[in-house]
Formats: C-alpha cells, sequence, structure tokens
C-alpha cells in the first residue's frame, strides 16, 4: 500500500507480513544501459523526482514511465528491509524485491538503489546482466 513516507514523498508499505526471505514485489520498468541511466538521472534530479535503480554494472531500471506500485519504494543504503535479486524469467531479466528480515504491516519497505556502487553484482547471479 502507498503513503507518506518518512524518508520522501509517497512511499510503500507493507500490507501483509512478510518471513525474511520472502518475494515480496517485483520492481517494474525499462531496462536501459547505465550511460541512458545517467542522462536521465540528471533530467528526474533537476525534476526532483527519480525511480532508477541499478540492477547491475550494465543495466539501470527506471520504473518512471513504466512501473508499478514498486517505483515508489524509497532508497536507504543503512537500512534497506528489502533486497534487489536479478532473476532470469524466460530469457527476460526480471528484478525481484525480497524481505531481508521479517516484515510487519504498515512497516515502511526500502531498498538499496546502486548508485554508489561501482562493481555491483547481483546476488544469486554471479555475473553482470
Amino acid at each position: 500500500m502507498l503513503g507518506v513516507s518518512r524518508a520522501h514523498g509517497l512511499g510503500a508499505f507493507v500490507a501483509e507480513a512478510a518471513g525474511a526471505g520472502d518475494f515480496v514485489t517485483e520492481y517494474v520498468g525499462e531496462l536501459v544501459p547505465p550511460a541512458e541511466g545517467h542522462l536521465r538521472g540528471r533530467l528526474y534530479d533537476a525534476l526532483g523526482v527519480s525511480y532508477l535503480a541499478t540492477a547491475s554494472q550494465s543495466t539501470i531500471v527506471d520504473a518512471t514511465r513504466v512501473g508499478s506500485r514498486a517505483k515508489f519504494i524509497n532508497h536507504s543504503s543503512d537500512l534497506p528491509n528489502l533486497q534487489m535479486k536479478l532473476l532470469s524469467i524466460g530469457g527476460t531479466i526480471r528484478v525481484a524485491l525480497f524481505a531481508s528480515r521479517d516484515l510487519v504491516v504498515g512497516e515502511e519497505v526500502f531498498f538499496d538503489y546502486g548508485y554508489a556502487l561501482d562493481t555491483w553484482e547481483a546476488a544469486g547471479v554471479g555475473e553482470s546482466v
């Protein structure tokens, strides 16, 4: 569910309790190369809104135009309670968010957008996508 975030604007909140390791949602968006993602990031920063997340060294997910409610999940590199994992489903890369610990109803969810990671590798994938 969506609500006013303690971090920034709107945020996403737990509607149903989840255990550590449970699938929570998919981060849906356009998959773009880093150069395009950085160009868009500068524009979005100027507008004060950004729905970019670094999925791997070669892929940024832009949920600005194509996305779901998951795009309202805010960033936290200090205390994320969701973990991003890349999955290949029928040859298509999907960005899944899993609970990194037990989550309670009403709790705001966060994940690390990966902005500061030069060598980010998807957990469980073992190579850049």
